[in-house]
């Protein structure tokens, strides 16, 4: 149970990230300033350093908080389903959380990270890219997908996390006026990727 204080602390944090999240909206990420900031959620810049130590941690915050409604969306898809319809309706949830959090995704998959190089295990062991990873393997160990020399199981959860983050990502931009049935599109593509790699 939070304290009455903690409480407040909470709601005025989450307060700054929404307010963040809503001058990234209109004008990007490298237009956010604390100044900017303090003005939206009539908060003193100073008062802002008491929640976080700067525009990058405000921007990590965001999304972290993104990378949560992600898994949210994910972690909706049956367990129970097959594994073909498993691995569709997951490319699904991933294209409707880009689609109804726009600002998140966007912010989320156009970051360029700062420091050294990240290694594939550290991707790896992303509890998002997780779900994925575990799926892949699942189906392998059932039978439902299958290795080869030149497929890996790393191999194949990467073309089906790119193959929904491309949908998701041309149906924001440029394919964003157009008038189409893009969940049918998504689901027959999705599915003959899906049998190429040996699915049920």
């Amino acid at each position: 149970m939070l304290t009455p204080r903690e409480k407040r602390q909470a709601r005025t944090r989450q307060e700054i990230l929404d307010g963040a999240l809503a001058l990234i909206r209109e004008d990007g990420p490298e237009k956010l300033s604390m100044r900017a900031l303090a003005k939206r959620v009539d908060y003193s810049p100073a008062g802002l350093y008491e929640y976080f130590a700067g525009k990058d941690e405000i921007i990590d915050a965001v999304c972290a908080e993104g990378d949560r409604r992600l898994r949210h969306y994910l972690g909706q898809v049956s367990l129970e389903l097959p594994p073909d319809a498993y691995f569709i309706e997951l490319g699904r949830a991933y294209v409707q959380f880009a689609l109804q959090n726009e600002a998140h995704f966007m912010l989320m998959f156009t970051r360029v990270r700062d420091g050294g190089p990240i290694t594939y295990e550290d991707v790896a062991g992303d509890e998002t890219y997780g779900i994925l990873l575990n799926a892949v393997q699942s189906a392998i160990d059932g039978g439902f997908m299958q290795e080869r020399a030149d497929l890996s199981r790393d191999d194949i959860a990467y073309g089906l996390w790119t193959l929904a983050h491309g949908m998701a990502v041309m149906q924001l931009t440029n394919l964003h006026n157009i008038t189409y049935d893009f969940a049918k599109a998504d689901r027959a593509v999705l599915a003959a990727f899906v049998r190429g790699l040996g699915a049920a």
